[in-house]
C-alpha cells in the first residue's frame, strides 16, 4: 500500500507544480498595454521605413532637376544670344526660324520648361511631405543619425518579436517584464505598472 501511495504523492506535487507555474504566466488583463505597445512600435517603424525611403529618393531627384534646369538654361541663352545676333543684322530672319521656329526646337525647349516646372513642384510637394514627417519624428530623430535610423529599425523589429512571441505563449508577465526594462518600450510610451 505504501508503493502506491508514491506515485500518487508524486503525480499531485507534480499537478501542484504546474499550476502554480501556470499562476506566474500572468492576467490577459496585464497585456493590454504591452499590446498597445505593438501597435506603436509597428505604426513608427512603418513611419521610419517610408523616411529613409523617401530620404533616398530626393538627392538623385534633386540632381535630375539641377541637370534639366541648366540643360533648359543653357537653350534659353543660347535662344536670346540668337535673338541679338537677329537684332544686329548677324542672323536673317530666315536663318534665325531655321534655327529655332521650323526645327522645332523653341517648341521643344518651351514643352521642356513646362515639364520642368510640373516635375520641379511634384518634387517640392515630395519635400514637403517629407520634412512633415522629419517634424513629425523629430523627438526621435535628433539624437540619431540615419545610420542609426536604419538600426532602429531592427531594434523595433526585435523588441516586437520578444514580445509577440511572449504574448503568444500567454507569457504576460515576461512581456510585461521585457517591455517596463526596455529603453526603447520606455523612448516610445510604454510605461510599467
Amino acid at each position: 500500500m505504501a508503493k502506491a501511495r508514491i506515485p500518487l504523492l508524486l503525480l499531485l506535487m507534480v499537478l501542484c507544480t504546474v499550476a502554480s507555474a501556470e499562476r506566474y504566466r500572468g492576467d490577459p488583463r496585464d497585456a493590454k498595454p504591452v499590446r498597445a505597445l505593438l501597435g506603436t512600435l509597428a505604426d513608427y517603424r512603418v513611419q521610419f521605413a517610408r523616411l529613409l525611403e523617401m530620404r533616398g529618393k530626393i538627392e538623385p531627384w534633386r540632381a535630375r532637376l539641377n541637370d534639366t534646369d541648366a540643360r533648359i538654361g543653357r537653350e534659353l541663352q543660347a535662344q536670346a544670344a540668337d535673338r541679338a545676333q537677329l537684332k544686329k543684322g548677324a542672323l536673317s530672319d530666315a536663318e534665325f526660324k531655321a534655327k529655332w521656329d521650323t526645327s522645332g526646337r523653341a517648341k521643344k525647349v518651351q514643352q521642356d520648361l513646362a515639364a520642368f516646372k510640373q516635375e520641379q513642384g511634384r518634387y517640392n510637394d515630395y519635400v514637403h511631405e517629407f520634412n512633415t514627417l522629419a517634424g513629425k519624428l523629430s523627438p526621435h530623430l535628433k539624437k540619431r543619425s540615419p545610420d542609426q535610423v536604419e538600426s532602429l529599425l531592427g531594434e523595433i523589429d526585435k523588441l516586437s518579436g520578444v514580445l509577440n512571441d511572449a504574448l503568444t505563449d500567454g507569457n504576460y508577465v515576461k512581456a510585461s517584464y521585457v517591455a517596463g526594462h526596455s529603453a526603447l518600450a520606455a523612448e516610445f510610451g510604454y510605461v510599467s505598472h
